[in-house]
């Protein structure tokens, strides 16, 4: 993970839209916690569902969004491995691109929140990981609340969809034993 150059390059997008707009397109707020459906950090961390606030609560203080999308398109020498399953499970290629996504995620909020004006959100990618545990299974309070980066998907967005009509991007996954093309991280600042 350390050589990203060699592994892969970093293609972004952004765009700025009213929050009422985004919602009205790319949020499903009847259904916004079916994002997480299935998942097994649902309940387990504080930025994960079942939430204390109603979706459409939290949307709505906010007056604008800027979406920020990365694109890690893997290096030819990345993508023409392979795994084979009896040498990598896969989870374990799961991981690897988790942790693509985690790595790129933190350099992204490193480097817009301090521009954010104050009352601004993150919204990121997939559970929380600024601690080494979360308190939320023993049923106490956020060690960071100030901190905490809920994912655009929790909320009700189709990033799919979002990705899709503002910059043509399709989403890809990665298969049993080889990565995908790119894996695509999306965050958002919303803005008071």
């Amino acid at each position: 993970m350390e050589q990203t150059a060699e592994l892969y390059q970093v293609v972004r997008a952004q765009a700025r839209l009213e929050t009422a707009a985004f919602v009205e397109r790319y949020v499903d707020l009847p259904h916004a916690e079916d994002g997480c459906r299935g998942c097994p950090n649902v309940g387990q961390y504080w930025t994960c569902p079942p939430y204390a606030f109603p979706a459409a609560a939290y949307w709505g203080r906010f007056r604008e969004i800027e979406l920020i999308g990365q694109q890690m398109h893997f290096s030819d020498a990345a993508l023409a491995k392979t795994y084979p399953p009896e040498e990598l499970e896969e989870l374990e290629l799961e991981e690897l691109e988790r942790a693509v996504l985690v790595r790129q995620a933190r350099l992204l909020a490193d480097e817009v929140l301090p521009a954010a004006p104050e009352g601004s959100a993150l919204l990121t990618v997939g559970g929380c990981t600024l601690c080494d545990s979360c308190t939320r299974p023993q049923g106490k309070p956020c060690r960071r609340p100030g901190a905490i980066s809920y994912s655009l998907e929790s909320l009700g967005c189709d990033v799919g969809a979002a990705v899709g009509a503002l910059w043509g991007w399709k989403l890809l996954w990665g298969e049993r034993t080889r990565l995908p093309a790119y894996l695509t991280l999306v965050c958002a600042v919303l803005l008071p």
